[in-house]
């Protein structure tokens, strides 16, 4: 068994991988072999966890390991209780984010870049829940990492806390700057914090300054879980943003491609979050959608083309 394990972690091919794992899992079941389990369960799970599409299914089956974990390595553990705390926040699980990111702090000693990002993740769960002053306490334990992309999402996340509680005059200036220094792949979740603030207090010219960087923007982001949730909402403040001055058929579709991302990794609260405020800015702006448009949000909403 150890050898078989052994040949499929060198393995290339991950479908022949996941199909290797799985003998091994139901040969160490049926002979109680229970170390050979948890490592099967564990390389299965970081496989599939890489399926956006499969990414909520992935994570129940990620929570079997919990039962086997006394029968794997410090090391793997560490690995599955990160792992899992950046899987649940991608889904938007910040309670179960905080338990895995807190155990595997516990357990890893050593410091190391995933660390850091657990803890970032561990920090922006906080921040979902509105514990805002456990947000401010974990940034000060954060800031001490020594990576690169620390300082900025620091900084940033800072700015995101002000805006949050509301204190718009200190977070706007904040993040305004931040945009202009920040690296792309932090540019895309600065802008969606700055449109829907602008939205808020009602500054369409702000609003549509933001949106002429469209390209710039969306040039280099990546189709991660976390960037199709954040291009989900960059869409819907745009099309939210569109209604408002009358651009009707633009803003159907900035609605429908909202949508459209969200459909990737199966967003279901984001899409209905989407629908509640396209329906919202159809009743406040007294607009009146004909047929061809209903159809284009009935596709996407509903994901019947697929």
């Amino acid at each position: 068994m150890q050898r078989l394990y052994y040949f499929t972690q060198a393995g290339n091919d991950s479908s022949l991988r996941l199909e290797l794992y799985n003998v091994i899992v139901k040969y160490s079941r049926k002979h109680g072999v229970m170390n050979y389990i948890a490592k099967g369960l564990l390389q299965k799970y970081l496989i599939e966890r890489a399926d956006f599409k499969r990414i909520d299914q992935s994570f129940q089956q990620g929570l079997e390991i919990a039962h086997y974990t006394d029968f794997l390595t410090n090391e793997e553990n560490v690995i599955y209780h990160f792992r899992m705390a950046l899987h649940a926040y991608a889904t938007k699980k910040y309670r179960e984010c905080i338990e895995f990111a807190e155990n595997g702090l516990v357990l890893e000693r050593m410091q190391s870049e995933l660390k850091a990002r657990v803890h970032l993740s561990l920090i922006h769960s906080y921040s979902a829940l509105k514990n805002y002053d456990k947000v401010e306490e974990l940034l000060d334990i954060f800031e001490k990492y020594e990576y690169d992309f620390v300082y900025e999402a620091a900084n940033i996340t800072r700015a995101i806390t002000k805006a949050r509680k509301g204190e718009y005059d200190i977070a706007i200036p904040q993040l305004e700057y931040h945009l202009e220094k920040c690296s792309q792949q932090n540019r895309l979740h600065i802008v969606d914090e700055l449109l829907e603030i602008y939205l808020k207090i009602d500054n369409l010219d702000a609003c549509s300054k933001l949106l002429e960087r469209e390209n710039e923007i969306m040039s280099t982001c990546p189709d991660s879980p976390n960037a199709c949730r954040a291009k989900g909402k960059y869409y819907r403040h745009k099309g939210h943003y569109q209604l408002t001055i009358g651009l009707i058929d633009e803003g159907v579709k900035s609605f429908a491609r909202s949508l459209q991302y969200l459909n990737k990794i199966n967003a279901f609260e984001e899409k209905d979050a989407c629908m509640c405020e396209f329906f919202y800015c159809l009743t406040k702006n007294s607009i009146i959608l004909n047929k061809e448009f209903m159809d284009i949000i009935y596709i996407m909403a509903y994901n019947v083309n697929e």
